[in-house]
């Protein structure tokens, strides 16, 4: 019901497990079912993605993998929060091992509240370099480091504002829409 609901209003994508769907806390074969489960209700209206990010690359592969076999059209990806200053390499690292393991297209979710890790415009054009990223989740509520993001990839790929407060404005500073 609420991925027929949301369609109908006309979203242009679904999200499963983002981080307030917990996805860290989930299991491969939970994350799987959420995921067919949200692929079936969609019926190919619109892309699903799955939130595979879990607190070590190695739980974050195991669930990118699950959700392919699900038949998931993207990832979404966040750095590795148990570092809490992780490194550009680092993290680059992470997005890499996952594409490798489970290629599907990433929107990299940037939310530092969530994470204690940002991901500068600069990690964003490496974390490009090594794997498909078809749009970012910009959540970092700063609105320099926004304003930055949509102004270097809005034409590269679909720029995401998060946060309800960010929605108006992110539009009008260019962002191609929102998920929240």
């Amino acid at each position: 019901e609420v991925v027929n609901w949301h369609i109908e209003c006309g979203v242009g994508g679904v999200f499963v497990s983002g981080d307030n769907g917990e996805s860290w806390a989930l299991t491969a074969q939970s994350l799987a079912r959420v995921t067919e489960t949200a692929k079936r209700a969609a019926a190919g209206r619109v892309p699903v993605f799955a939130g595979t990010s879990a607190v070590t690359t190695r739980d974050t592969i195991a669930l990118s993998i699950a959700a392919a076999e699900a038949g998931a059209d993207g990832l979404g990806l966040q750095p590795q929060s148990y570092l809490l200053s992780a490194k550009p390499s680092e993290i680059v690292a992470r997005f890499e091992a996952v594409a490798k393991a489970a290629p599907l297209p990433v929107m990299v979710y940037n939310s530092p509240s969530r994470t204690g890790v940002n991901i500068t415009p600069d990690t964003l054009e490496m974390i490009c370099g090594v794997c498909d990223v078809i749009g970012v989740k910009e959540a970092s509520g700063d609105f320099r480091h926004v304003t930055e993001v949509i102004r270097r990839f809005r034409d590269r790929f679909a720029v995401l504002v998060g946060a309800g407060h960010f929605i108006v404005p992110g539009l009008d500073l260019g962002a191609a829409g929102y998920l929240s």
